[in-house]
C-alpha cells in the first residue's frame, strides 16, 4: 500500500521526525553509500559501494561512528546475486521494520526488480525520486550545478536538455500505482507536457509504503513494434498525475 505521497522540496525532516519517534531496531537504506544522509538511525546498507568511501576526503566524526554501527551488505541492487546476504539476514532475524530508498531508481537500470524486492525484507519504507516536473523540465541539469559549472561549451553541449541526463526513468503516482517511464529520446522534442510549468519547486516526490508496493512499467516494457504506438502511449499515461 501506498500512502503519503506528495511533491514537496524535500521530505527530509519529516523522515528524520519519524524515525526518531518510531525508534525502529532494523533499518536498512537501499543505495544510499553516496549520501548517507539518515546515517544516524540506518543500521544496514545494501550498495555496490561502501558508505565508508563516502567519508574519504572530509571529517564527519559523528557520521563515521554511526556507520561503523551499521551492517554493509555489498552488492548491485539491479541482480539476484545482490541481495542474497541480506535475504539470509531477513531470515534469520526477520523483515527489517523499515526500508530507505532514497533517489536511486531513477538511476539504476532496473527499477521493476528493486521495488518488487523492497517489501520481501521490509515491513515499510520511504522512497524519493526527483519529480516528474524537474524530469521533464527545460534546464534542470542547469539549475542543479554550481555556478561555476553552468557554461554549456564546457560539458560539450550546444543547447540545455529537459532533466538530469544521468537518470534512466521518469516515475509518476497514478491512483496509488508507482509508474515507471523510460527516458526516451523523443522526449527532447515532444509537447503536451504543459502541466509542468510553473511547479520546479517542486523538486522531489516523496511516498510511504507498508506490505506491498503497486508498480506498473510503460507497456509492460515492451517498446515495440512501431514507434508511433509508443508516442501516442507516452503522451496518455505520462501527462496525467495524481500529485
Amino acid at each position: 500500500m501506498i500512502y503519503n505521497a506528495s511533491n514537496t522540496k524535500y521530505q527530509r525532516p519529516e523522515l528524520w521526525a519519524y524515525l526518531e519517534k518510531q525508534r525502529f531496531k532494523r533499518i536498512i537504506d537501499i543505495g544510499g553509500a553516496d549520501n548517507p544522509w539518515v546515517g544516524n538511525y540506518v543500521t544496514a546498507y545494501l550498495d555496490l559501494r561502501d558508505p565508508h568511501e563516502y567519508l574519504k576526503g572530509f571529517s564527519n566524526d559523528r557520521l563515521q561512528q554511526d556507520l561503523d554501527k551499521a551492517k554493509v551488505f555489498l552488492g548491485d541492487v539491479n541482480d539476484p546475486d545482490g541481495w542474497e546476504e541480506v535475504s539470509e539476514d531477513v531470515k534469520i532475524n526477520g523483515k527489517f521494520d523499515f526500508c530507505i530508498c532514497s533517489h536511486i531508481l531513477e538511476d539504476i537500470r532496473n527499477p521493476p526488480y528493486v521495488i518488487k524486492q523492497l517489501p520481501k525484507i521490509a515491513k515499510a519504507g520511504f522512497i524519493a525520486f526527483p519529480s516528474a516536473h524537474w524530469e521533464l523540465g527545460q534546464d534542470t541539469e542547469m539549475l542543479a550545478v554550481k555556478p561555476e559549472d553552468k557554461n554549456m561549451e564546457d560539458w560539450g553541449l550546444t543547447r540545455t536538455f529537459k532533466g538530469f541526463f544521468h537518470h534512466r526513468w521518469i516515475f509518476i503516482l497514478k491512483k496509488n500505482v508507482l509508474w515507471a517511464f523510460p527516458k526516451l529520446n523523443f522526449l527532447e522534442v515532444m509537447e503536451g507536457f504543459e502541466w509542468v510549468r510553473g511547479r520546479n519547486a517542486f523538486h522531489e516526490m516523496t511516498f510511504w509504503w507498508e506490505g506491498d508496493i503497486p508498480f506498473k512499467l510503460f507497456r509492460d516494457d515492451y517498446l515495440g513494434w512501431l514507434g508511433s504506438l509508443v508516442l501516442r502511449d507516452y503522451r496518455k499515461e505520462l501527462i496525467c498525475e495524481d500529485i
